[in-house]
């Protein structure tokens, strides 16, 4: 079996999609324009979306990044961790 691949948004994406949203398309046509599955659009909205529900391109390319900064270096498992853990 094939392994899926998966791209992220890029900004570019990010401003079409807080444009359209605000012009009131539908998700099937966002998602059409930007070149993505409706389910990834969803997922952006419902992980990305502010408190109230509004889109903003900006503030998803900064939570973007804090994530990819954030999980950019591996983890190792060290004895000092594997100790804490024991101890608990």
């Amino acid at each position: 079996m094939e392994k899926k691949k998966y791209y992220h948004l890029r900004k570019e994406q990010r401003a079409v999609i807080a444009a359209f949203l605000r012009k009131g398309l539908s998700v099937s046509a966002i998602a059409k324009v930007i070149g993505v599955h409706r389910s990834t659009f969803y997922r952006e909205i419902k992980r990305k979306s502010r408190v109230r529900g509004s889109y903003s391109e900006d503030y998803t390319q900064v939570c973007s990044d804090v994530k990819k900064e954030r999980f950019s270096k591996q983890r190792k498992f060290t004895e000092q961790l594997k100790n804490l853990l024991m101890k608990s």
